[in-house]
C-alpha cells in the first residue's frame, strides 16, 4: 500500500466497488439490453455501477459534468451526458 495511506482508508476502499456492484446486480437487476443512466460514473460507486450494468448487457450512458468525459471514455459505455445539463438528460427519454 502506498506510504500516505492509513490502514482504514485502505480498508475501506472495496465498499465504493461492493456498493456500486450490489446497486446494479441486487437492486436493479437490468435486463439484457436495457438502458441505463450512471450519474456521478466517474466516481468509485458510478465506475462500478458501470461495470456491472455492461456485464449484465445493458447498454450504460455514462453521466458525468462537463469537463470529466475524457475519465469515463475508456468505460464499456454506450455514451456519456453531462448530467448537469436539463436539455441532454430531457434527450435521453
Amino acid at each position: 500500500a502506498p506510504a500516505d495511506l492509513d490502514l482504514a482508508d485502505a480498508a475501506a476502499l472495496p465498499m465504493a466497488a461492493l456498493t456500486g456492484t450490489q446497486l446494479i446486480e441486487v437492486a436493479l437487476k437490468p435486463d439484457k439490453g436495457a438502458r441505463i443512466l450512471v450519474t456521478g460514473a466517474a466516481g468509485g460507486v458510478g465506475r462500478a455501477a458501470v461495470y456491472a450494468a455492461a456485464k449484465a448487457g445493458a447498454q450504460v450512458i455514462a453521466g458525468v459534468r462537463k469537463g470529466r468525459e475524457d475519465s469515463v471514455s475508456k468505460l464499456p459505455i454506450a455514451g456519456i451526458v453531462d448530467i448537469n445539463d436539463p436539455k441532454a438528460l430531457a434527450a435521453l427519454g
